[in-house]
């Protein structure tokens, strides 16, 4: 079974990200995203908008849920800290932790419409 619209949407999403941090990295003076801070907080907004598209999680447990997990905890951390010290490595961070939980994400949504949902124990 293929992807479903809301990965594509994602995938739309996740591009603005990187445009994003492009524009601000490159100085393509875009109006807010020059600033780190400004940056910062449409990357979380895109980010958070990606995330609530996505569905929860049927096997809680699983490695892949853990680590996505994780990496949206570590989000949440680097999105502080670029808002606190406004530097560019920081806002760096922040978006290749963004497109990292996409492309987890996104492989887990393909391996599961391949092999179906898992079965419960």
């Amino acid at each position: 079974m293929p992807l479903t619209r809301r990965d594509l949407i994602s995938t739309v999403l996740i591009a603005l990200v990187v445009l994003v941090y492009f524009s601000n990295s490159y100085g393509w003076s875009v109006p807010l995203l020059s600033s780190n801070r400004w940056a910062a907080v449409a990357i979380l907004a895109l980010g958070l908008v990606t995330c609530a598209l996505g569905r929860p999680a049927e096997d809680g447990s699983s490695t892949t849920v853990v680590v996505l997990s994780l990496l949206g905890g570590a989000a949440l951390l680097l999105f502080a800290l670029a808002m606190w010290t406004e530097a560019q490595w920081a806002l760096a961070l922040l978006a290749l932790d963004t497109v990292v939980l996409w492309a987890g994400a996104t492989l887990r949504h393909a391996t599961l419409h391949q092999h179906g949902t898992p079965h419960p124990a």
